[in-house]
Formats: structure tokens, sequence, C-alpha cells
């Protein structure tokens, strides 16, 4: 079935006193879905690793206030006092990770980077998919990367087996 143009339509514009014709031509149809706007190709290794670190940066940067917040109040440094701060690291990353997948399909970092989540099946991250993503980049940063080596061979990251998810990169 082939795609027709809306028609032009006149209209009339009222200015002051003064009535003017004008052709106004209707917006056109929107021609792709969020589900085109995706490329069948995953996102390049660099790419998500730059997304991750734009991500961890800013999971540093709120550790950071948090910490200065507290200097601040004369709250000193110690470790019983550092694990209510872990603690909330923990459930800001969660939120900032899971939810931000679930909902958007992409965090932050990987928006920059134009990248997205979508399940192996081509649909929306579901919560549950989302939160073992988060557990697996959790643990991938826990092992200090090693997780992603598999990456560097064609395979999949322990995230993306976990959730059975891929990183597809956006049209530009």
């Amino acid at each position: 079935m082939a795609h027709e143009e809306p028609p032009e339509f006149p209209r009339q514009l009222e200015l002051g006193a003064t009535t003017l014709a004008a052709e106004v031509e209707a917006p056109p149809l929107a021609q792709e879905s969020a589900q085109e706007a995706l490329e069948p190709e995953e996102g390049s290794v660099a790419e998500r690793i730059l997304g991750g670190l734009a991500d961890l940066t800013l999971h540093a940067a709120v550790g950071l206030i948090l910490l200065a917040g507290a200097a601040m109040v004369g709250v000193r440094p110690s470790l019983a006092k550092l694990l209510p701060l872990g603690l909330f690291l923990l459930v800001f990353s969660f939120l900032y990770g899971a939810v931000a997948l679930a909902f958007w399909g992409a965090t932050p970092g990987m928006a920059w980077r134009r990248l997205a989540t979508r399940g192996s099946d081509g649909e929306a991250l579901s919560f549950s998919q989302a939160s073992l993503r988060w557990l697996g980049g959790l643990t991938t940063l826990l092992l200090a990367g090693l997780p992603l080596l598999p990456l560097l061979w064609g395979a999949r990251a322990l995230s993306d087996r976990l959730s059975g998810s891929v990183t597809l990169r956006l049209r530009t």
C-alpha cells in the first residue's frame, strides 16, 4: 500500500482586523516506529565500554557529592558511616540502571553512545530482565570488567546472557 501525503489545506489566519489566507502543510506522518530506529547490529565493544564508563562516572559523582555533603555537616568518614553511603549508592545504582532500562531501554551513558537494549525477541526489556541486566553489570564491576572479555570474540557479555538481551546501535 503506497503512502499518500496528506493534502494541503487553506487556513484562515486572523491578524487583528485583517484575515489572511495561507497555505499550511499538515505535519508529515511519522514513518519510523521506535523499533525501526534500531539497526540490527549490536553496538561495538568501544561504544559499550564508553557508555558504561559514562554511567560509572555519574555514579562516582553522586558518591562524591554525598561525601562532600557529609563533610560539610561535620561527619567524619569511618567504616561504620560509609556502610549507609554504600547502601545508598547500591539502591541508586539499581534505580539508575534497572528502571532506566525497563522504561526507556537505555541508561544515560548508553543514550550518549546511541545504544539501546532490547530483549533477544526485539521487545523492550521487562523489569525482571532489566534487574538481571543490572545484576550482571554489578558483577562485571566487582570482577574488574573480566566478564566483558567475551565481547572481544563476538560473544555476548555476562549481563546480556543473564537477562536475555542484546545491545543495539541506534541510527544516526
